[in-house]
C-alpha cells in the first residue's frame, strides 16, 4: 500500500516563502540585537532547502526533520521570548509546522487520507478516559486537594489545621497537558498517514537511530568530561534563551558519579530513548550487513549505561527477552560478546558497573532502600495514590492533574507510570494502556515469528521497543518526559505500517532504493497539477 501523492499549484511559491522567512529572520536577530549569526546560518539552510526542495519536502524527510528537533534540542531547556498560554519551544514549532503541512494536504487533495493503525480502539478508549477524567472532576481541577494528595485522605484527618491549606486550581496545567496529548495524536496519525512504504520507513528508521546515536556519543563525553554540549546551544538557534537544565545534584548523581542527561529532560528519560532505540539500530545492522549499524548499537548501548540508571537495565532485559522469544539464534550467536562488551564498558565508561551494581543490591537490600520513608515503593508515596484510585477508581481524578516539578509542584514523584495513569485516569484509563499493549505485541509478535524475512527482523526489533516502554513505565514516570515518549508513538506509527505493508519485503539495498514506488509512499507537490511526479508536500 503507497501513501497518496500531494499536488498544488501554488508550489513555486513555496521555495520564495521559505527565503522569505528566512530573511525576515535574520532582519527580527538584527533587530533584537542578538543571534544575528544564527540568523544568517538559518537563511542559509532554507535558501538550500528551497533549491532542493524536491528532496527536503518529501512526507519522510519531514517526519525526520521532526524527530532530529525532538532529539537534538532539549526540552524545557530552551524557549522562545513570548507571552502565550504555553511554552514556545522549538519542538512545538516544528509540529505545528508539520501538522499544518499535512491538514493543508487533507484539504486540498482528496487523495490524501487519514489511514488507520493497528491501535486505534485503545487509543480511542484512552481520549475517552482522558476526557472523561476531566469532564467529571471539575472539583478535583479547580480545588485541588494538595494535603490528600501527598499524605492521602486518612493521614489528612491527624494534620494540624489542615482546613487553613489552600486548594489549588490546576486547570491551567490540565489545558497544557490535554493539548500535548492532542498534538501526541495528531503526530502519530501524520507518520502512520504519510510513511507507508519500506524506502520511507527506513529513511525515518536511520533518521532515528544516527541520531540517537549522535545524542548517546555526546552523552558519552559528558560522562567523560561533565560537560554537556546541549546546554549551550543558544548561539546556534536565532532567538531561543536558555532556561536551565531544572535538575539539581540528587537527580544526576548516583553513587559519587554522574548520571547523564544529554538532551533529555532526566537521565532516567534518556536512559529509556537509548534502550528503546537500540533494536532498530540492531536490525539495521542486520539488514545492511555495514559496520556503522553496529558501531551505533554499540554507542546507544553504551549510552544507555552512561545514565547509570536501573531503569536502562529493566528495558534492555526485557528487549533480550523478547528477542529469545522472536529470534533466539541472534541471542545465542551474540552471548560470546558478552565478556568483551563488560571489558569495553569498564575502559570507556570507567565506575558505571559499580554504580549500577550499588543501585541494584545497596548495602540493606533493594527492597529495604526502596521501602523507607519516601522509597519508590513505600507507603508514604504510594499510599496516599491509592486512596485516590479507591475515591475515584472509574475515571481517577482528572488527566494533567498531578505536577510532581518546579514551584507548582502538587503531588509526589512514583516513579511508576502505571500508577500514576491510574490516579488521574482510573481504571479505565490504565486498562485502554494495557489493551494498547497486549494488542500491538501480540499482533507485531505473531506476525514477526511468522515472517522470517527482513519484515519479520523488523516487526521484532520494534516489539522489543514496545515492551521495554511498557516494563519502563514501572520505574519511572513515562508520560511527564516529552522526548521519549514522542519516540515511542513514533515506533508504534512504524509498526503499524509494517503491519500494514502486505507485499514483498525489500531485502538489503532494494529497501533504501528510491524508485517509483517510493515515490508514491512520500508524496509531492508540483506546479505542473495532478499530473505531475509524485514525492514531496506543500
Amino acid at each position: 500500500m503507497t501513501n497518496i501523492e500531494l499536488r498544488s499549484p501554488g508550489f513555486d511559491r513555496l521555495p520564495v516563502g521559505l527565503v522569505a522567512g528566512g530573511v525576515a529572520l535574520l532582519g527580527a536577530a538584527a533587530v533584537a540585537g542578538r543571534g544575528v549569526a544564527p540568523a544568517a546560518g538559518v537563511l542559509i539552510l532554507v535558501s538550500l532547502i528551497a533549491a532542493g526542495h524536491r528532496v527536503a519536502l518529501r512526507w519522510d524527510v519531514l517526519v525526520s526533520f521532526l524527530l532530529l528537533v525532538v532529539l537534538v534540542i532539549p526540552i524545557k531547556r530552551y524557549g522562545f521570548t513570548a507571552s502565550l498560554p504555553f511554552d514556545l519551544e522549538p519542538y512545538r514549532i516544528a509540529i505545528g509546522f508539520v501538522l499544518g503541512l499535512w491538514t493543508s494536504a487533507l484539504l486540498i487533495d482528496s487523495r490524501v487520507r487519514l489511514q488507520r493503525s493497528a491501535i486505534d480502539g485503545p487509543l480511542l478508549l484512552f481520549a475517552v478516559a482522558v476526557i472523561g477524567s476531566v469532564a467529571l472532576n471539575p472539583g478535583s481541577i479547580t480545588r485541588l486537594d494538595i494535603i490528600r494528595s501527598f499524605v492521602g485522605a486518612r493521614a489528612a484527618e491527624f494534620i494540624r489545621d489542615a482546613d487553613r491549606i489552600p486548594f489549588v486550581d490546576v486547570s491551567g496545567t490540565v489545558a497544557k497537558a490535554l493539548l500535548f496529548l492532542v498534538s501526541v495524536y495528531l503526530a502519530f496519525y501524520f507518520i502512520v498517514s504519510v510513511v507507508r512504504s519500506p524506502q520511507a520507513i527506513h529513511v525515518v528508521l536511520k533518521t532515528l537511530v544516527c541520531g540517537a546515536a549522535g545524542v548517546a556519543a555526546f552523552a558519552i563525553v559528558e560522562r567523560r568530561t561533565g560537560y554537556n554540549v546541549f546546554d549551550h546551544l543558544q548561539g546556534w538557534i536565532p532567538l531561543v534563551t536558555f532556561e536551565g537544565s531544572g535538575l539539581d545534584a540528587a537527580d544526576i548523581g548516583r553513587a559519587g558519579r554522574l548520571r547523564v542527561y544529554a538532551s533529555a529532560q532526566h537521565p532516567i528519560a534518556l536512559a529509556a530513548l537509548f534502550a528503546m532505540v537500540v533494536p532498530l539500530s540492531l536490525y539495521l545492522a542486520h539488514h545492511r550487513r555495514r559496520p556503522i549499524w553496529y558501531a551505533t548499537s554499540a554507542v546507544l548501548i553504551l549510552g544507555a549505561l552512561s545514565t547509570v540508571s536501573r531503569t536502562s537495565v529493566t528495558m534492555l532485559a526485557a528487549i533480550v527477552v523478547i528477542f529469545l522469544v522472536l529470534r533466539r539464534s541472534v541471542v545465542t550467536r551474540a552471548a560470546v560478546f558478552v565478556l568483551p562488551a563488560l571489558i569495553v564498558i569498564h575502559l570507556i565508561l570507567p565506575g558505571t558497573i559499580g554504580g549500577l551494581r550499588q543501585a541494584f543490591f545497596p548495602s540493606k537490600g533493594l527492597v529495604s532502600d526502596q521501602t523507607v520513608y519516601g522509597g519508590r515503593i513505600s507507603s508514604e508515596r504510594l499510599g496516599p495514590q491509592f486512596d485516590v484510585i479507591k475515591q475515584q477508581p472509574a475515571l481517577g481524578q482528572g488527566y494533567g492533574t498531578r505536577v510532581t516539578s518546579g514551584p507548582e509542584q502538587n503531588s509526589r514523584v512514583l516513579d511508576n507510570q502505571w500508577l500514576a495513569t491510574g490516579v488521574e485516569t482510573g481504571l479505565i484509563g490504565v486498562f485502554a494502556w494495557v489493551w494498547l499493549f497486549v494488542r500491538f505485541v501480540r499482533r507485531a509478535g505473531s506476525e514477526a515469528k511468522r515472517d522470517l524475512s527482513e519484515r519479520g527482523w523488523l516487526l521484532t526489533a520494534i516489539t522489543s521497543s514496545v515492551v521495554a516502554f511498557a516494563v519502563g513505565m514501572f520505574t519511572f514516570d513515562a508520560f511527564s518526559f516529552v522526548q521519549e515518549l514522542f519516540v515511542f508513538f513514533v515506533l508504534l506509527a512504524l509498526g503499524s505500517a509494517v503491519l500494514a505493508w502486505n507485499e514483498a519485503w525489500p531485502e538489503g539495498a532494494a529497501a533504501e532504493r528510491p524508485d517509483r514506488t517510493a515515490a508514491l509512499s512520500s508524496g509531492r507537490v508540483s506546479s505542473k497539477g495532478l499530473g505531475s511526479a509524485p514525492s514531496e508536500v506543500s
